[in-house]
């Protein structure tokens, strides 16, 4: 037994941003060797033992590598889809012993979805952390690790992720990518390679890039770059995808076959040129891909999700009068974000909610929600990278992308930003464009998953004008919120949002800790 999921699906043209020129999305000329990729527990699917057609290099039109400086980006087909019951699994710190951010998609009665994402993400943020270790106590370098994802396609009996990889430790930064695969007939996870139909046809595509990379792009000058790095593994070969049009892109890392000032290059093999290279879920999942439908044919293992109900908002405070406090909850929505505006809405009590990107982008609704209940939504950039690493472009491009997200979801743009691990500088207060809203309290909910902790240190600390840092990604930090509330009303304590607490006279650029 199935069930047929019908999904709203907005589909737009993905640009390969930031990672074709000529140096990495930083603007650093140099990098560290980066972290090997790991793979899929799964087999590779593949319809027969080999491929029936041969494809030689030479006589394949079409195929190319992408230019140098990225005049002609490869467009990939990146889809926001509707689903019942879509959310995000989001982990976070705020730098002890490095910084990092990860979220992965996932989705009610398709366990396996979060259960192979996580695991792959996981594994790759353990293996940053045996390659490269924590900096010495005292040391100076922070490091960052960063994992976000986008739905290449979720369609019929295919759903594909692509996820995007930042690694800095310490001295320059390298950017990885990797595409995860879902067969809804089988309900099993796929590598990247599953798309091909057996060596042979991994063989030839790796020909292809090869030719294509040594001919479109001299500036590989590394002596057997492009030969080691594009020869036939799944390893290699661990982030392909389709275009709307149904042509194959193939995804190489920074580093893998040729400089680090060469970005990640990828190469387009027409439609037709691979489409004797593909399995049976190889054309399943370009079919999708160039013709989406409306539904999703997933397990049936559970009923699809209903959202809860909305309630109006209630009217603001005085905070010339009453001894505000402003709760914030940062990196949602995530799963538990739901259960947390449920009691929120129970106490009537409403909250500034500083939302990531990629979250909002797959849970619009309980972003629409947050709204309509009066609660405040700021922003909290796309994928929450370290602002202070990043060029202004990228400053403005990770701003901008999340108002868009929350104005799409809310019909009101953001007028408060919040820096990732609250990291500015003057470069980030120039180019932000809204006050940046930082904490006083910080109860420390995404080091000591423990509600009882938390709630005991916010309320040590508490006082009239605070603004105080918590994690709705995190279940502790929700189940800490009604005992938070029941001390903050016996000390007098009224809780807010920002802007109730600070007022409409902000500064855009200007740090903000507490009211005065």
């Amino acid at each position: 037994m199935r069930r047929h999921v019908a999904i709203g699906l907005t589909v737009m043209a993905m640009l390969s941003v930031g990672i074709l020129g000529a140096c990495s999305s930083e603007g650093d000329d140099t990098a560290s060797t980066p972290t090997g990729t790991s793979e899929v527990g799964t087999e590779t699917a593949t319809a027969t033992p080999s491929v029936t057609t041969t494809v030689e290099a030479s006589q394949a039109p079409g195929v190319a590598a992408t230019p140098f400086a990225g005049e002609e980006d490869i467009q990939y087909a990146e889809v926001t889809p509707d689903i019942a019951g879509l959310s995000s699994h989001t982990d976070s710190n705020q730098g002890e012993p490095y910084k990092y951010f990860e979220t992965w998609p996932t989705l009610e009665g398709f366990p396996v979805l979060a259960d192979e994402a996580g695991s792959q993400v996981t594994s790759w943020r353990q293996s940053f952390e045996e390659q490269f270790g924590p900096p010495p106590a005292g040391s100076p370098i922070v490091q960052e690790f960063n994992a976000s994802y986008s739905f290449i396609v979720a369609s019929g009996d295919v759903i594909g992720i692509r996820f995007q990889v930042y690694e800095f430790p310490g001295a320059g930064g390298v950017n990885l990518s990797h595409t995860l695969w879902f067969d809804l007939q089988s309900g099993e996870a796929v590598p990247s390679t599953a798309l091909l139909d057996g060596d042979a046809a991994l063989r030839q595509v790796s020909d292809l890039a090869i030719e294509a990379l040594k001919r479109d792009r001299p500036d590989l000058n590394i002596p057997g770059g492009i030969e080691d790095g594009a020869s036939p593994t799944d390893e290699h070969y661990h982030s392909l995808g389709f275009t709307p049009d149904g042509d194959l892109i193939v995804e190489f890392d920074e580093y893998q076959v040729g400089p680090g000032s060469s970005g990640s290059p990828r190469v387009l093999i027409p439609a037709d040129v691979v489409a004797p290279l593909l399995s049976d879920f190889g054309r399943r999942a370009q079919a999708e891909v160039m013709s989406p439908s409306d539904s999703l044919d997933l397990p049936d293992t559970t009923a699809a999700v209903t959202p809860s109900a909305t309630t109006p908002p209630t009217g603001g405070v005085d905070c010339s009068v009453e001894a505000c406090i402003a709760l914030t909850f940062d990196d949602g929505p995530s799963g538990p974000t739901t259960e947390l505006l449920d009691l929120l809405r129970d106490r009537g009590v409403h909250v500034t909610f500083f939302v990531v990107g990629v979250n909002a982008t797959y849970q619009p609704s309980t972003v629409a929600r947050a709204a309509a209940e009066g609660h405040e939504i700021g922003n909290h950039t796309f994928d929450h990278r370290d602002l202070t690493m990043l060029s202004k472009e990228l400053i403005t491009d990770q701003i901008t992308r999340t108002s868009d997200v929350i104005e799409a979801a809310t019909g009101k743009r953001p007028t408060l930003l919040r820096p990732p691990y609250g990291a500015t500088d003057d470069k980030v207060a120039a180019t932000a464009g809204m006050p940046l809203i930082l904490w006083s309290i910080d109860p420390r909910d995404w080091a000591d998953h423990d509600s009882q902790l938390v709630t005991q240190r916010v309320l040590d600390a508490a006082s009239r004008g605070d603004i105080v840092l918590l994690h709705d990604i995190h279940e502790t930090s929700v189940q800490a919120v009604p005992a938070i509330l029941d001390g903050l009303a016996e000390r007098g304590l009224v809780p807010v949002t920002v802007s109730e607490l600070l007022g409409s006279d902000l500064v855009a650029g200007q740090s903000y800790r507490r009211a005065s």
